[in-house]
Formats: C-alpha cells, structure tokens, sequence
C-alpha cells in the first residue's frame, strides 16, 4: 500500500466525527459505530472519504437490535442525501463461524448514475452444508445479476428513488421495501361459503335426528319410573 493511500485512510479516520457532527476536514468522511436501519443493520468505520470517484466500497455488518434510533438516524440521513450508499443485499443468517446472527452488505460508491438505492433479498438464497448456511454459485449469479441490472424484481429487488428513502425516516432495511412472498395456499372464498353452508345444513339434519330419538326414550323412561 502507497504512503498516499495510508495516509488518506488516516485522515479519514481523523475526519470521522459522527453521530454528534460532521467530519472534520470538510465532512469528507461518513459515521462510524451507528445502525443503518433503526436496530435492524450496523454500520462499523465505513469511510467515504479515501474513496475516489471510481471506486466502491463494499462492508459486510451484522444485524444488531436495540440500537440509538435517533443517532442512527442522522448517518442514515448523511449517507442517503450524500447518494452514497448504491446497494444493500440482505443475506442469510448463519452464513459465519462464531456466530448464527444475519449479515447483510452495503456498498458504498461516489459515481452513482442515479440517486436510488437497490435493496436485494438474498435472505432464502441459501443451501444448508453440515451446521451451516452456504451460498453456492447459482445464488451468488442471482444476487450478482440483480445488482447488476438495478432493477426491481418481485420478491426479490426493489430500486428505491431517494424521495421514497426520505419519506420513510430513511430506513435502510432491506424488508421495508422488498416484499416477502406469500407462500400461503391461496383460500377460495366461494368454495369456502359452500362447505360451511353444508356443514351446517348436516349439523341441522343430525339435530333433528337427535331430537326424534331423545322424543322416543322419554315415555319409556317415564313407565320405568318408579
């Protein structure tokens, strides 16, 4: 590694001063030791600074809860309205050795063409080896072919326009906006209203029957009847 390139990390570092302020040096650098998306995602020392226009920054961060809402909100805010962040893929838990939490990556990039940010779902992309989750090739295709198309793909991708990002209290987590399919066998309501309607025509049928038999054991009961 270059001296200029050590020495642009270590201004970047000198630069962080987030949640309470901006970067010093011109707010180059972005926040460290926040969460991304209210309790949902963590973002540890990502520097914005060292990068050029050219280059992206990828950070794998685990998924922490009970975090600094409002702190968080407000890197968050810097990042989004600075059109930093490019993508966020949401992938599945266990995938680690040392811990089972899930994990998710953010890339960061200066030359967006856009100011949207792409949210991937990879969380079901997985295949169980032994005690862990693994991602095989055809997983790694499909989140690498969604990133590169930067298009919404249903159940799986949603490119979110910065406006949409600022209405929701920029919420970076991957599942308030790509939507979870719903795998639940679909109910015919019409069918549904003829079964019932069935079962209680029978319920009314076997009343009836219950009440004849219980009408011919009552004078027999009272003959017996001392």
């Amino acid at each position: 590694m270059s001296e200029g390139v050590i020495g642009a990390r270590a201004q970047a570092r000198n630069n962080i001063s987030c949640p309470r302020g901006e970067g010093r040096g011109g707010g180059r650098a972005a926040c460290s030791a926040s969460a991304i998306s209210s309790g949902q995602v963590t973002a540890r020392t990502t520097r914005i600074g060292p990068l050029h226009r050219w280059q992206t920054e990828t950070s794998i961060r685990k998924t922490r809860a009970s975090r600094l809402i409002h702190e968080s909100r407000k890197i968050r805010k810097y990042l989004v309205d600075n059109n930093y962040v490019d993508a966020i893929i949401q992938l599945p838990p266990d995938l680690f050795f040392g811990t089972t939490i899930a994990t998710c990556v953010i890339i960061l990039k200066k030359s967006k063409a856009d100011n949207s940010v792409l949210f991937i779902d990879a969380s079901a992309e997985l295949t169980r080896n032994g005690n862990k989750n693994v991602l095989d090739p055809e997983h790694r295709r499909k989140i690498l072919d969604a990133f590169v198309a930067r298009e919404s793909i249903p159940h799986f991708a949603k490119l979110v326009p910065h406006a949409a990002l600022a209405k929701n209290a920029y919420n970076l987590s991957v599942a308030a906006y790509v939507e979870e399919e719903d795998t639940r066998e679909p109910i015919n309501i019409t069918a549904l209203n003829v079964e019932i309607a069935r079962i209680v025509s029978r319920q009314s049928s076997l009343r009836t029957q219950i009440d004849a038999i219980v009408a011919d054991l009552e004078p027999a009961a009272l003959q017996d009847a001392p």
